[in-house]
Parts: structure tokens; sequence; C-alpha cells
């Protein structure tokens, strides 16, 4: 098997924090889903970020055991070579493994490889010193409220939208209690969020609560 897959890197944030959504990344379910593990077969590609930098990637398998080898090209110039064991589970339905990668840092199972803050070996998320970060935790906790009710409205938007009753011999659909559970939810975002204690310094100061 071979093949090439691009994939887009934003730029690292001014403040010289690193995103889980914009290190380059290894997800083993891209992985798996382009052919890669499949048993007793020797797989090959390439990926690739839009920053220039490209790793090629074999992997190898037989039943639970498997490993990739990665060799990664640098947008310096220089190149790294590793080798990163795998761990199969045995599927809760018992057909076949699961697989997990084995982070060379930790030593502790994950399904995500990151290469951050200069990094030049993957890693798991929590194999770095600094934090890698999900998007919504570097925003302040006014942010994550205005980003949960922003999500949880368009939710209702879409509920609404659709054309269906209510009730099903006088009993709530299950659409009608999402509905009403999206509504609470909603409602007690909106009630955290415009208490003095959660918003935004200058929002707080603009509605006379220094």
């Amino acid at each position: 098997m071979g093949g090439t897959r691009t994939l887009e890197r934003m730029g690292r944030d001014a403040t010289g924090i690193d995103y889980t959504t914009t290190a380059p990344r290894l997800e083993l379910s891209a992985l798996l889903k382009a052919g890669y593990f499949r048993d007793r077969a020797t797989c090959s590609g390439a990926w690739s970020w839009n920053n220039g930098e490209r790793a090629e990637v074999v992997t190898a398998r037989t039943g639970p055991n498997a490993h990739m080898d990665v060799t990664t090209h640098l947008s310096d110039g220089g190149q790294v070579h590793e080798r990163i064991y795998m761990h199969g589970v045995r599927s809760n339905l018992g057909r076949g493994w699961v697989l997990y990668f084995i982070c060379p840092r930790t030593g502790k199972p994950c399904r995500i490889l990151y290469r951050a803050y200069h990094s030049t070996t993957w890693r798991s998320r929590e194999g770095f010193s600094y934090r890698l970060y999900y998007p919504q935790q570097a925003e302040s906790g006014w942010g994550r409220y205005v980003t949960r009710e922003g999500r949880v409205s368009a939710k209702l938007e879409r509920l609404f939208a659709m054309r269906a009753t209510t009730t099903c011999r006088g009993r709530p659909t299950r659409r009608a209690l999402r509905i009403a559970r999206l509504e609470h939810e909603l409602e007690s975002i909106q009630h955290a969020m415009w208490n003095p204690a959660n918003m935004h310094p200058l929002l707080r100061l603009a509605l006379g609560n220094p």
C-alpha cells in the first residue's frame, strides 16, 4: 500500500501555546481508515503537513503485535527515525483487536501522537513538558461559556427545524425529551455566563459590576 496524505497545520499561537488541533499529528483512526495496520501485512505511505514537514510511515502487524516506523523530515532539513510499538486489546464484540500506540515518552497507550513545542519525536498529549491544549482550554471562562452557548443553541435550531411531532401515543418523543434537556442546559449556561464572577473583566466593568 502506498499513498500521500496532506494535513493542515495552522501557525503556532503567539503566546507560545501549542494546540491539539494545530500541532502535527498521527491519528490511529485515520491510519486505519487509510489502510495501514492490515493483519499479516506491511504497509507504507507518506503523510505531510502544510508547514513543509512530512513523514514516511511503515506499519507491520500480526494479530495484536504491531509497530510503526516513522521517518520524519523536519522543516529545518533534519530527519528523525523512530519505531513506535503498539498494544492490542481484545474487542468487546470479540472480533479482532483494538490497537493503541504506546507513547514513547510516557509508556501509556494512546490513539493520537503529536509533535509539539519543537519536539522532534512523536508523543501522546501527556508526553510534553508543557501542556498541549485543546482549543477550548485556552479560552477564558467567559469564552468557554459563549462557545458552549453557541453549540447548544445550534443543536436546538436543528431540532426545531425538523418536522416532527412532540408526542407519540401520549408520551414525549425522544426528540422532545432531547429538546427539553438542551433547553435546560442552555438556561444553566446563560445563568452561569451572566454571573458577575464569570464575566470577562471588561464586560463586568461595562455593566457596572467592578
